[in-house]
């Protein structure tokens, strides 16, 4: 897929969107299961389809996962937490990750999140982990950084934790 067309304004729309991926199988002969998580999209699209070799990804915000974790992936998003993943610096928040385990060893998409007066800005998208399609690469894709209006940004991910919880019912 190409590079995300420029957004008719300075700034990109972000939303979370609910989403399913089916359990599959791996190369190693063992099942992944399901996975009911809220996807990022960006300017209207998914973020994993944005990412080469990301469709298969999800977010940190996922049913599955343990509520604190989800909780502490939404604060991550916002700049309120920072990352005490290794290998990630501290403003590097992952976006999408593996979904039978969220390890970012398996390969994880990650960016570095700015917090301003007015706007969020992801910087440096990049590949980590063994895993990845080109670990520890830039995604040159995006041309530029994603920067987004702080407000609506804030209040969509102040409600992911409620919005995961409700994915599971």
């Amino acid at each position: 897929m190409g590079p995300i067309a420029p957004s008719t304004s300075a700034r990109a729309d972000f939303a979370l969107v609910p989403a399913f991926i089916p359990g599959t199988g791996d190369t190693k002969g063992s099942n992944s299961e399901a996975r009911h998580f809220l996807d990022i999209q960006v300017d209207g699209r998914s973020l994993r389809e944005l990412v080469p070799d990301a469709i298969e990804t999800v977010t940190s915000l996922c049913v599955e996962w343990d509520p604190e974790e989800v909780s502490r992936a939404a604060r991550a998003l916002t700049g309120a937490e920072h990352s005490a993943e290794p290998g990630l610096e501290s403003s590097e928040v992952p976006l999408l990750i593996c979904p039978a385990c969220g390890d970012l060893d398996c390969g994880a998409v990650v960016a570095r999140v700015e917090v301003d007066a007015d706007t969020v800005t992801w910087r440096g998208l990049r590949w980590v982990g063994a895993g990845a399609r080109s670990p520890d690469d830039e995604i040159d894709d995006f041309g530029s950084p994603l920067t987004f209006e702080r407000g609506a940004y804030e209040r969509t991910l102040g409600d992911a934790v409620r919005r995961v919880a409700d994915l599971a019912q």
